[in-house]
């Protein structure tokens, strides 16, 4: 079992888990924002008026911040990840990062609906995906 090693993800895990041992691993931290982690909406329409109204869905948001990683720099960083993985893994991760994730698993293109529910479990298997709410 893998959790990212932010704190939201390990709290998750151990609510799920309970007792059982994890190992955290950075790799599967969220995307990072650059000059936009951990602002609101209003923060990044004062900072980049000529970006952030054209943004509006999440996945968006996260892949076009300034000074951010990027898509490429996040799907690198998961590929280098799912290599080193050894057998099926059960994995606490973050939104943007888990449908990067997902896509690379299933070799489909990047989509804001690939997204698990909030609270949900998704079960990738060969390429298959299943949802576990």
């Amino acid at each position: 079992m893998l959790c990212s090693s932010l704190g939201r993800a390990q709290q998750t895990a151990r609510l799920a888990l309970e007792s059982e041992d994890f190992l955290t691993e950075k790799r599967l931290v969220e995307i990072g924002c650059g000059k936009w982690e951990g602002t609101c909406h209003e923060d990044r329409l004062l900072s980049d008026p000529e970006l952030a109204p054209h943004l509006n869905e999440d996945f968006d948001i996260y892949i076009n911040a300034p000074g951010g990683e990027g898509l490429e720099g996040l799907s690198n960083r998961l590929v280098t990840f799912l290599e080193d993985l050894q057998a099926p893994a059960i994995i606490f991760s973050h939104k943007i990062a888990l449908v990067v994730m997902r896509a690379l698993l299933c070799g489909s293109e990047l989509s804001s609906n690939m997204a698990p529910p909030q609270g949900s479990i998704l079960e990738i298997n060969n390429g298959v995906t299943h949802y576990h709410v």
